[in-house]
């Protein structure tokens, strides 16, 4: 009769070859981690309910106050006002701004809208701007 299998609960002798050496501990963060599991599991877990329950940022509709782009459905924030270059800046109706003398300035104007150079303009015509040097009319 054979003798019953038994499992080894214990290391194996520092001297026997006929048994593998047991793979060594992981160092580092993955020691903290193996040693830490369910404490590692409860920081994700928890981290994923605080995303969850965060409030997605409300963006501004056209005309809206803003300060950058990212405040803006239509991705667009700059000055819109051409006579007044130092205003709050708005969300621009088109989504397209333009830069005159260092400034973001909304783009796709309507006419008769002030401007300060074509590129502004829906139409792309600003008359009487002199060169960009004065505020002139969307044409």
């Amino acid at each position: 009769m054979a003798a019953p299998a038994t499992t080894q609960m214990y290391p194996p002798a520092a001297g026997n070859p006929a048994e593998a050496a047991a793979p060594a501990a992981p160092a580092g963060p993955m020691a903290f981690i193996m040693a830490h599991k369910q404490l590692v599991l409860g920081v994700i877990v928890l981290g994923v309910i605080i995303m969850m329950m965060q409030k997605p940022k409300k963006l501004a509709a056209a005309g809206g106050t803003c300060k950058t782009d990212d405040d803006c459905t239509s991705g667009a924030c700059a000055v819109g006002n051409a006579r007044a270059p130092h205003s709050s800046k708005k969300c621009c109706t088109g989504g397209n701004k333009v830069k005159h003398l260092f400034r973001d300035y909304c783009a796709d104007l309507p006419v008769g809208a002030a401007c300060r150079n074509n590129d502004m303009c829906a139409s792309g015509k600003c008359h009487g701007n002199l060169f960009g040097l004065t505020v002139g009319k969307c044409k």
